[in-house]
């Protein structure tokens, strides 16, 4: 295994953004309108027990219509993580276009480098350096995170591909000490590497 290049991020690991695509609008309200929202949800007795409640009007026919949910909405919270998520992801890019970064297609290995929580003592901050990461965000939410801010939206690595020509890669996940800085390493082994292990290259 010959090791070609490492190209580093210097962006803390999130996990990918896919699944709060439909919650967008809320990065174009303000903090101020996501807590009105929150707000407008009362917790009631309803026929299927204790419930969160709210009332909207139905733009087409005019009627208002209750709307209830098990648990209350965290409007406020979800627009803060979207809008982190989002800068995070402009922020990748950025860099990529920044070192002339494309993206491999095969034969890589993306690295999370995570810092250690502050809470930690400096015993366990001791044990767990270098260890491996076993918490969220998940390897494959940091793997779609990357190759996605990688293939979309006119990105360098986008002009002619999309993200199915990606077939072969690794993740790994490890905590950094106090001093290192976190981010995302995209490390791309010689040609050949990856498929030789399931038998598609020739030895």
């Amino acid at each position: 295994m010959k090791i070609i290049k490492e190209t580093f991020f210097p962006v803390v690991p999130r996990g990918s953004i896919r699944a709060t695509q439909n919650m967008f609008w809320l990065t174009q309200i303000s903090d101020e309108q996501a807590v009105a929202l929150d707000n407008k949800w009362v917790q009631k007795e309803t026929s299927i027990g204790t419930m969160w409640v709210t009332y909207k009007q139905i733009k087409k026919t005019g009627v208002t219509k209750e709307f209830a949910r098990k648990s209350p909405p965290s409007y406020a919270r979800q627009r803060k993580y979207i809008i982190a998520q989002y800068e995070a992801y402009k922020e990748l890019r950025r860099l990529a276009d920044e070192a002339d970064f494309i993206m491999p297609e095969d034969d890589f290995c993306i690295v999370g480098k995570f810092p250690m929580p502050k809470s930690w003592t400096k015993k366990k901050k001791a044990a767990m350096c270098h260890q491996l990461h076993k918490n969220k965000p998940d390897a494959d939410n940091i793997s779609k995170f990357l190759i996605d801010s990688m293939f979309k939206d006119g990105s360098r690595s986008a002009r002619f591909r999309n993200d199915s020509c990606v077939s072969s890669y690794m993740v790994v996940k490890y905590y950094v000490p106090d001093g290192q800085e976190p981010g995302i390493s995209v490390i791309e082994f010689e040609r050949g590497f990856m498929g030789s292990l399931v038998g598609i290259y020739p030895f």
